[in-house]
């Protein structure tokens, strides 16, 4: 049975990046690990947002100790 995709409401944001970076994503899409770069996007910033939130649940059991 497919999966069913989920709709999700995304907003646009212009963004600067250097030459470098915007490189590293273009080889990111063509070696398939993204359909484009607005994807490889997404998922580099949920991907930061996960590991941010494990490190302040790490640095919460820190002060509770």
């Amino acid at each position: 049975m497919p999966k069913k995709k989920i709709e999700v409401k995304t907003v646009p944001l212009q963004i600067r990046l250097p030459e470098a970076m915007l490189e590293g994503i273009d080889r990111a899409v063509e070696i398939g690990q993204g359909s484009s770069r607005a994807e490889i996007i997404r998922i580099a910033i949920a991907n930061y947002l996960k590991e941010l939130s494990i490190t302040q649940e790490m640095k919460q059991r820190k002060q509770k100790s």
